[in-house]
């Protein structure tokens, strides 16, 4: 219907049936999402009621939302007050809603033949607003932090990209394993034949490396990837070899690498 407009006979004649039912603007707008570009879709909501004479509709009484898009705002609150400990450029907004919402949104594309989701419309307008408040950008690829709004419950989870560091070591002194070794018997419990420490060796490349960073980056765990494995009782010489440390749930992004390699190499000293 994309190229129709809000006047044509069809789109009014399609929502003259959508209509018997009390629909709020933004949810009556919405069924019309690809008509006429430049229009939210509240105000097409609006200029369609007009031309139908139909009374407005309180968000409150929608058959198809009961009040949920007018949680926008409240949404928007959610998601900002979660992003708060964390440093983040870009970020992606989802969301869930109830069941019987999408069962009766389905009805309508049913009549409609197209229309755009809720949820789309919720993500876009949060998105908007966080967008306003924080002056960061959103990233419908690969954003540094996600949230995922869960309109049941009024609850926010969020989904924070890794932080990849590459860099290269050497390690000059024998007995040392790249990566930790937890206990055979406790499998990082502690135990008597590990002396209570869980792991077979009192450190690793990836300990000395990951102590500095996770420090500085305060991310939740991480994961030492080295290119190829080597024995312990060898040394590792020369330009050292490739890693990549792989930061999960990372607060703080931002960091400054020669000041953390100076700290790694005192710590590993």
């Amino acid at each position: 219907m994309s190229e129709l407009t809000l006047d044509s006979d069809t789109v009014i004649e399609t929502a003259r049936r959508i209509a018997a039912r009390p629909l709020c603007n933004h949810c009556l707008g919405r069924q019309f999402a690809q008509v006429e570009h430049g229009y939210t879709n509240r105000e097409r909501g609006e200029r369609l009621r007009v031309t139908l004479g139909r009374p407005a509709v309180q968000l409150a009484d929608c058959w198809l939302c009961e009040g949920l898009m007018d949680d926008i705002e409240l949404y928007s609150e959610l998601v900002l007050e979660q992003f708060k400990p964390y440093e983040y450029e870009t970020f992606g907004v989802g969301s869930r809603i109830d069941e019987d919402i999408e069962r009766r949104e389905a009805q309508l594309e049913r009549v409609t033949g197209q229309g755009e989701p809720m949820k789309r419309e919720i993500n876009r307008e949060v998105g908007k607003i966080v967008e306003g408040q924080t002056g960061k950008q959103v990233d419908f690829g690969k954003p540094d932090v996600t949230a995922i709004i869960d309109t049941r419950f009024n609850h926010v989870e969020l989904d924070i990209r890794p932080l990849f560091i590459y860099g290269r070591y050497r390690k000059l002194e024998r007995g040392i394993p790249q990566t930790k070794w937890y206990c055979r018997k406790c499998h990082g419990a502690g135990c008597d034949y590990c002396n209570g420490q869980g792991k077979l060796y009192e450190t690793s490349v990836e300990e000395l490396v990951a102590h500095e960073v996770m420090a500085a980056t305060q991310g939740t765990d991480e994961a030492f990837h080295g290119a190829g494995r080597e024995d312990i009782d060898v040394r590792m010489l020369g330009s050292g070899r490739p890693f990549i440390l792989e930061v999960k749930e990372p607060r703080r992004r931002h960091l400054d690498l020669e000041q953390i390699e100076r700290d790694i190499n005192s710590f590993a000293d």
